[in-house]
């Protein structure tokens, strides 16, 4: 089944393109604006040092290695072996501990309700193109998140400042029906 845009990615697909190993790095050089922009938003609206962060789809924890380092729990989880071993060789080689490091997928997490102060998850919906799955996703976060916690699901194609800010205060545990 394809998605309203007349493509989707099954699971294998997008293991065996991330497999690649050139998600580690996507963020650098031209690309490193998105990176800079997205931590931006994320200082102005997560919750303050040492919340429990999950970064669910978080690759090799571009993001979540730098919120460890402001004093956030973090825990990421990917659905892509490589990113996760790559995540743990950048905490061996960095010396930075993640709250964990965990194999797993967007639609059905392990971690138990109500336990994030805020969720991440800036990749699963970019490759979830059935709303089907994107829905499962997003009641998977929100089933993780503490009451009046955050949730931020920007698509990380989108850039402008007020488009970002304007999703970030919108999602803040959003109502996701059944």
């Amino acid at each position: 089944m394809s998605s309203a845009y007349g493509w989707s990615m099954s699971t294998n697909e997008i293991q065996n393109y991330y497999a690649l190993g050139q998600e580690q790095h996507r963020l650098s050089g031209d690309s490193e604006v998105e990176r800079l922009r997205t931590e931006v938003i994320l200082d102005r609206y997560l919750p303050p040092a040492p919340a429990v962060i999950c970064d669910v789809g978080g690759g090799a924890g571009i993001y979540a290695f730098p919120l460890v380092r402001k004093g956030y729990q973090v825990h990421l989880i990917d659905i892509v072996p490589l990113h996760i071993e790559q995540a743990k060789a950048q905490s061996l080689s960095d010396g930075i501990q993640l709250a964990s490091i965990t194999l797993g997928d967007a639609r059905n997490l392990t971690i138990p309700s109500s336990s994030a102060d805020a969720v991440l998850l800036l990749g699963p919906l970019y490759h979830l193109t059935e709303r089907t799955d994107r829905m499962k996703a997003l009641r998977e976060a929100h089933r993780i998140l503490k009451p009046g916690a955050t949730l931020s699901r920007l698509p990380s194609v989108v850039l402008h400042p007020s488009w970002m800010a304007y999703h970030m205060e919108c999602l803040r545990t959003p109502y996701l029906g059944k």
